[in-house]
């Protein structure tokens, strides 16, 4: 697996409202109808968000966990099971848009200058994340994890009560249990920090 700044980049997983940025992405045209979803094109967009942000997200695990940027035990441990975890639900996504002819793919206007700016911010900031030692590549992963994880749950409760569909709905339960229970982890490693070094 290729490790790239873009890689890391992306996990600021369309955290735009963290950077202050708010892109509005192309998106693809799909066939699934309003009623069987419940959403509109920005509840598909989310979706779409989230697909991107599981995949990084299982590739920051890998790469927490490998001799490139070797991790702590406990730390090592979150990034295993976050690996897994995302996994799943990126499975779990991509069957329910296959079975439902919904495209989890998004293309930004590149000549949006909010979206050049969010483009530069990714990439400033992986190119800082990847610069870092040990110490500070855990201690800055942990905080990026704090929010994202903290921002997916919260997204995916919301996008809950607007949802119709069992499996999409059984989607979003899984990755609310999910990005509740991880974000409670990564705060009990951040308070504990310290006693990681």
């Amino acid at each position: 697996m290729k490790i790239t700044t873009a890689l890391l980049v992306g996990l600021l997983l369309g955290l735009g409202a963290l950077g202050g940025c708010d892109a509005t992405p192309k998106i693809e045209p799909n066939t699934t109808q309003p009623a069987l979803t419940g959403l509109d094109a920005r509840g598909m967009f989310m979706l779409t968000d989230f697909a991107k942000g599981h995949d990084e997200k299982v590739k920051l695990g890998w790469l927490v966990g490998s001799p490139f940027k070797a991790a702590r035990g406990e730390v090592k441990e979150f990034a295993r099971q976050m690996q897994t975890e995302q996994g799943e639900l990126l499975k779990d996504l991509r069957a329910w848009a296959s079975a439902n002819g919904v495209k989890l793919s998004f293309r930004v206007d590149q000549a949006d200058p909010v979206a050049a700016a969010r483009a530069r911010l990714e990439t400033s900031q992986g190119d800082l994340l990847m610069g870092r030692g040990k110490v500070d590549f855990q201690r800055d992963m942990l905080m990026l994890m704090w929010l994202d994880y903290h921002w997916v749950w919260k997204q995916a409760e919301e996008l809950r009560t607007r949802v119709t569909d069992p499996a999409l709905q059984a989607y979003l339960d899984k990755s609310i249990k999910i990005h509740a229970a991880g974000f409670q982890q990564v705060d009990d490693l951040l308070k504990k920090y310290q006693a990681l070094e």
